[in-house]
């Protein structure tokens, strides 16, 4: 009888991809191991027969006593799936943002995954593994008011790409998840314009998009096809998620047109033209 595989979640957070994939995969028959910031918050998964580790995925602390926790779990057994999911986004103007803010941001989506991958390379080894990074259609998307999210997975899947090449040789393989809208309670940093801001004319537009930044496939409808792609045989890139074909799409079109489709649909239904006809952005100007 073949030993079920072995998969380790990151950011598995109750009302979010992680946890509900979590569930699935176990409800699948794989050995599921759980992170999350604290083991309070997903103590629900052990009632369903998954291992959980606490992870702070942007700490090199907490990543090394993870480590040390799973290869105990694992019993000398490899690593057949690092699902990196861990991570979070920042809703603000590209000229407001927060440098701080910033760069946990960047700690977590993109140094936490990094970090995983060296560290859990070992173990995805001895299994022949696969590494599934979770990112998003957003690293393709010229989003406003989510630049610096957007440059996040831009950066993850520019890194995915370049490891999938590395690690071939080694026989681990590595997918890379275009994510659409699903509706999550994710964390989403929520930031509210202030009167002064030259955004502040679209106000309603932009409180509008930032509640839709929530909101999508229903998490348990995408846990379920995530883990049947997933788990159905190798695949470089998965597109999953509401508005994921129409993104694959109209990217694919982009490369032959001699105009660009996003900016100019973007830039319209966000009613960009009301901010340069503002009289704040008039007053500001001179």
């Amino acid at each position: 009888m073949a030993l079920p595989k072995i998969a380790l979640v990151t950011g598995c957070t109750p009302g979010g991809i992680g946890h509900a994939l979590a569930k699935e995969l176990r409800q699948r028959g794989l050995k599921v191991i759980a992170t999350g910031r604290t083991l309070e918050k997903i103590a629900g998964l052990k009632e369903l027969g998954v291992d959980c580790v606490a992870l702070t995925v942007d700490d090199p602390k907490s990543v090394a006593a993870c480590h040390e926790e799973v290869v105990k779990l694992l019993e000398g057994k490899g690593l057949d799936y690092l699902v990196n999911n861990a991570g979070f986004a920042v809703f603000r103007p590209a000229t407001e943002t927060d440098l701080d803010e910033c760069k946990r941001m960047f700690g977590a989506n993109v140094l936490g995954v990094i970090n995983m991958c060296q560290t859990f390379l070992p173990e995805l080894l001895v299994a022949n593994g696969t590494i599934v990074n979770v990112g998003s259609v957003a690293g393709h998307m010229p989003l406003p008011f989510m630049s610096s999210y957007c440059a996040t997975k831009a950066a993850l899947h520019a890194y995915s790409e370049c490891l999938r090449v590395e690690v071939a040789p080694l026989g681990v393989k590595v997918t890379y998840v275009q994510t659409g809208n699903v509706r999550t309670n994710k964390d989403c940093t929520k930031y509210h314009l202030d009167k002064r801001s030259l955004w502040y004319p679209i106000k309603d537009t932009y409180e509008r998009e930032q509640e839709r930044a929530t909101g999508g496939m229903d998490s348990a409808d995408f846990a379920r096809r995530f883990a049947t792609r997933m788990l159905g045989g190798y695949k470089h890139t998965i597109w999953i998620g509401e508005g994921s074909l129409m993104c694959r799409i109209i990217g694919a079109l982009e490369l032959y047109l001699p105009f660009r489709i996003f900016p100019f649909a973007f830039s319209q239904s966000y009613g960009m033209q009301r901010i340069a006809s503002s009289s704040k952005m008039n007053t500001w100007l001179t």
